[in-house]
């Protein structure tokens, strides 16, 4: 680990974090603010690990080639 980050603050007892990369892993830590001070930081958590970034949905959609052209009567057609 090359440093700790902080993540933000919150006056309530959970606090989402976000922006983290998909499949790393993360330690945090807390400590309480306050008009007095700050508290000492709490031991390091557990390993926590992200969720692998889902598989990229192939392009399911049908790709047709159309043509137009004049018929015999002069009227606009559209072949699919």
């Amino acid at each position: 680990m090359t440093g700790w980050t902080r993540a933000g603050h919150t006056r309530f007892n959970l606090f989402p974090v976000t922006d983290l990369s998909p499949g790393k892993e993360y330690r945090f830590r807390i400590f309480a603010e306050n008009v007095h001070g700050r508290s000492d930081a709490s031991e390091e958590s557990s390993v926590v690990q992200t969720v692998a970034a889902a598989p990229k949905k192939k392009n399911t959609k049908t790709k047709y080639e159309s043509k137009w052209f004049l018929d015999s009567s002069n009227s606009l057609v559209l072949i699919i």
